[in-house]
């Protein structure tokens, strides 16, 4: 039971019993955070941990209206693009894009973390990446194991960790960070700044950064057992209080390399459902386009690179090979290629893993979007309760 000084502690609008919306460049005080992981676990985090799965390090979480949002589309090409020629400034990149059921119309401004080298010497703008993509969901899937994550109502959520795991978790798919590479990515998440919009809004729906901030918890004799927490941004600590995830293979996620491979995955999982060895799976290119993810490249390549993508799902066991292909051709002589309309084919790795996210819905009432309490929309996901703003700052 807290106290009433404990209660007061926590951030306007992040008092127990309602949200009224966040007080605008405010975080979540370290003493808050540090004293969530003495209290016993919440349901919340609890649910988000328990997986219908024999081998529960093959299992992860996955957030869909907050992974729509194209926050890691950098490559190397568009980052030359957008620095300076000495790298020490960025300019902040829009991205149109697409967001839920209802095709909403956004976008995204994403601006880069300027960071400072050791010696304060040297400024460097760096944008968010694969690399930093890949750590935040080892972060997560760290928070779903015992004793990891905390979600403190109120819009608070986070993990506990070291960096040994996440070097560990990374090598185990084949992803190689040293401890200065992962310190490095965390600064990048923590400093990366994002605001999005709707179309029809002046004021953004949220805005902050993919990690709001890391604090230190305890201190050891070397780097790799200071012990750290990661406080997870509003949208997906609201998502882990009212169970809006959805069970990913975790080998897979952390196995393919484009990030539209990664988006056409997911998208797989969460809009799927019902996939077995009978029925087949839809979409069109221009759904694709309207990620934001393809936003810089040339239309030839684009095409390339949805095949290249759907090459790494027929490799990582998702879909049977050979997806279908049909051309949309409209205009006045009926010659015009308008879109093209894929078909997939589920394997049964994939129908079977489909099935044990479902049953986890079906037997545990939480998660996979049957949320203990009522869920938000996907739009409100990313707004106050109140439909302002929330926002984040950079830690001090």
């Amino acid at each position: 039971m807290k106290t009433e000084e404990e209660r007061n502690a926590l951030p306007s609008g992040r008092r127990e019993g309602g949200l009224s919306g966040l007080e605008h460049g405010r975080t979540t005080p370290a003493s808050v955070l540090k004293l969530a992981f003495l209290e016993g676990a919440s349901a919340g985090i609890v649910a988000f941990g328990t997986f219908v799965a024999n081998d529960l390090s093959k299992v992860t979480n996955g957030f869909e209206a907050w992974s729509q949002i194209p926050i890691f589309a950098f490559n190397a090409q568009l980052v030359r693009k957008l620095r300076s020629s000495d790298r020490s400034t960025g300019k902040v990149h829009r991205i149109d894009f697409s967001h839920g059921e209802a095709q909403r119309s956004l976008h995204v401004d994403i601006a880069p973390a300027l960071l400072l080298s050791a010696d304060g010497a040297t400024q460097v703008a760096y944008y968010p990446g694969p690399r930093e993509e890949r750590l935040l969901e080892v972060l997560y899937r760290i928070a779903a194991e015992p004793g990891c994550g905390i979600h403190a109502g109120g819009g608070i959520a986070g993990v506990r960790f070291t960096f040994a795991p996440i070097r560990q978790h990374l090598k185990r798919h084949g992803h190689g960070m040293n401890y200065p590479d992962i310190a490095l990515s965390l600064r990048i998440l923590q400093n990366t700044r994002v605001s999005i919009f709707s179309k029809d809004m002046t004021d953004p729906l949220y805005e902050g950064a993919p990690i709001p901030q890391v604090i230190r918890d305890e201190s050891g004799a070397n780097r790799k057992e200071v012990v750290r927490i990661a406080e997870f941004p509003w949208p997906v600590a609201q998502m882990i209080g009212s169970a809006n995830y959805r069970r990913l293979d975790y080998g897979v996620i952390m196995a393919l390399k484009r990030p539209i491979a990664r988006w056409l995955y997911r998208r797989l999982c969460f809009r799927w459902v019902n996939a077995d060895m009978t029925n087949t799976y839809h979409f069109k290119f221009t759904t694709v386009l309207e990620t934001g993810y393809l936003h810089n490249l040339r239309a030839d390549r684009r095409r390339r690179l949805i095949d290249e993508a759907l090459d790494e799902l027929v490799a990582n066991g998702v879909i049977r090979s050979e997806p279908g292909r049909r051309t949309v051709h409209g205009g006045a002589r009926g010659v015009d290629i308008l879109d093209v309309v894929y078909t997939v084919s589920a394997t049964r790795e994939f129908t079977v893993a489909q099935r044990a996210a479902n049953r986890r819905a079906r037997d545990g009432g939480t998660g996979e979007g049957t949320p203990s309490e009522p869920a938000p929309t996907d739009f409100k996901l990313l707004s106050g309760p109140t439909g302002r703003t929330v926002r984040g700052t950079r830690p001090r």
